[in-house]
């Protein structure tokens, strides 16, 4: 997996730190030519950071991807089902689905 962005950026922070529970490796890689560019736009076209390569899957947004790492890696489940049963939960699954 490739994840694009800054170790500083807190947003950057919440996807790696989801990757590392999950014990799934990653590459941190700065947006290339910076976040703006027309190589990185072809990424994420808001031009932030995180975004992520999982094989053919590019996300961004940290809490969109945190879902799909969930989703897609079951084998070790470090959140809780519980969270679509809290308000706002699983709203983001559902937007992507009825799109």
């Amino acid at each position: 997996m490739i994840l694009n962005g800054g170790p500083i950026s807190p947003f950057v922070a919440r996807v790696a730190l989801a990757a590392k529970f999950k014990g799934l490796k990653y590459d941190l890689v700065a947006p290339p030519n910076g976040s703006k560019s027309p190589e990185y736009l072809a990424i994420n076209p808001f031009g932030k950071v995180p975004a992520l390569k999982d094989r053919s899957t590019v996300l961004f947004e940290s809490s969109v991807i945190v879902e799909y790492l969930e989703d897609a890696h079951p084998d070790v489940q470090r959140f809780s089902s519980a969270l679509e049963r809290r308000p706002g939960g699983g709203k983001f699954r559902e937007f992507l689905k009825n799109r």
